[in-house]
């Protein structure tokens, strides 16, 4: 073997070396990220958020932090108070920005959500301002933070461990929606029910982000039409007086794609 050969292979080896190296570091970094934001999370969801008792599905208390409730009922039948009970006291002095909580039964939807002056400072902090990949759920800083805009959208990102929004991506499937088919809001002035209509893959400057009407008419146009896009297919009326609220994550299927499911909000206990 000459020299120049012996001299290829070893850059190569060494090349070799270090790409394993800096991909190792990386993977171990992505996984203390999302080990700390699960850790931070679960602190957050046991300091401020407990389950409410006149909530709970017969047969006993929710357990190991899940609610057991049949979601197949049909939505006329489910629990008009909500299986979350949060300390908006303690949870705004933390944190002034928060807003409200997202709850979404038997899955890893346990969130607060809060709303800070532009989107792009909570993508990558918790809740505390502290620098985490995984983020915060926010909402779109453009409309009111308590809900009374027609179309609020709330943000966050598909992680790849499966936290966060990566669920929203089941309800491509109708069993999935069949299982899941409402989630929950709670928020300082009240909390909601949150019924789903529609969820479809889409751009980020299409349509479903629209965050203001001419009047009544175009908005409930707007509704029928978000409806017709949906994966699975569902009973629920929509008119010019409902409240709408979109839950926006990326997601894989071209550049730049995004996943939404949206829902209408339902006044609760």
């Amino acid at each position: 073997m000459n020299k120049v050969i012996r001299a290829i292979i070893i850059v190569a080896i060494v090349l070799f070396l270090g790409i394993f190296a800096y991909s190792a570091y990386q993977l171990t970094s992505t996984l203390h990220e999302y080990r700390e934001a699960e850790r931070f999370n679960d602190s957050v969801a046991k300091q401020y958020a407990s389950f409410s008792e006149d909530a709970a599905p017969q047969g006993g208390t929710p357990q190991g932090g899940k609610n057991t409730t049949e979601a197949k009922e049909p939505l006329e039948t489910l629990q008009e108070i909500s299986p979350r009970v949060i300390d908006f006291t303690a949870l705004l002095t933390d944190c002034p920005d928060v807003k409200a909580w997202l709850y979404s039964p038997n899955t890893v939807i346990d969130y607060p959500v809060v709303q800070g002056k532009d989107n792009d400072y909570y993508l990558h902090r918790f809740m505390n301002g502290s620098y985490n990949p995984s983020g915060t759920l926010f909402i779109d800083f453009r409309v009111a933070g308590d809900f009374t805009s027609p179309h609020t959208i709330i943000y966050g990102h598909h992680m790849q461990n499966g936290s966060m929004f990566a669920s929203l991506e089941g309800y491509r499937k109708q069993e999935y929606y069949d299982e899941h088919p409402v989630m929950y809001l709670n928020t300082p002035q009240g909390n909601y029910r949150l019924d789903l209509f529609s969820a479809f893959v889409t751009f980020p400057d299409s349509r479903v982000y629209t965050l203001s009407y001419e009047n009544e008419i175009e908005f409930e146009e707007w509704c029928v039409l978000m409806k017709s896009f949906s994966d699975f297919k569902c009973n629920l009326e929509l008119s010019s007086q409902d409240r709408i609220v979109t839950l926006s994550t990326c997601t894989y299927d071209y550049d730049d794609a995004r996943y939404v499911v949206m829902g209408k909000l339902v006044p609760i206990g």
